[in-house]
């Protein structure tokens, strides 16, 4: 990971994943069982997998900006007081109401 300021070296890591699966073949059965194992086998998927299990350990180590975390809270907060805030309807002027009698007819 580099800095976007002056581009200095902020975190780096690495890893390996090796996939070594060995099968003797003895017997004429035997290469035939590991060649069809072999055609299914799906080492993209795995190798894929083993990217993905990488990505997310190298992740786990990066350090966590306490200060970064707490300025991402605070504008949360404001954002969501801020969309209350137009969501609430404009209080509407009162008007007077003159009280008018009931009138009834009694039929």
């Amino acid at each position: 990971m580099v800095s976007t300021r002056d581009g200095h070296e902020v975190f780096t890591a690495d890893s390996h994943r090796y996939s070594v699966d060995l099968s003797p073949a003895i017997d004429p059965i035997d290469i035939a069982i590991d060649s069809v194992e072999m055609l299914i086998d799906l080492r993209d998927l795995r190798l894929a997998r083993a990217e993905y299990e990488v990505g997310r350990e190298i992740v786990m180590r990066l350090p966590i900006a306490k200060h970064n975390i707490a300025q991402l809270q605070e504008a949360a907060v404001e954002k969501e007081r801020s969309l209350e805030d137009e969501s609430t309807p404009p209080a509407a002027p009162r008007e007077t109401l003159q009280s008018q009698p009931e009138v009834r007819s009694s039929r």
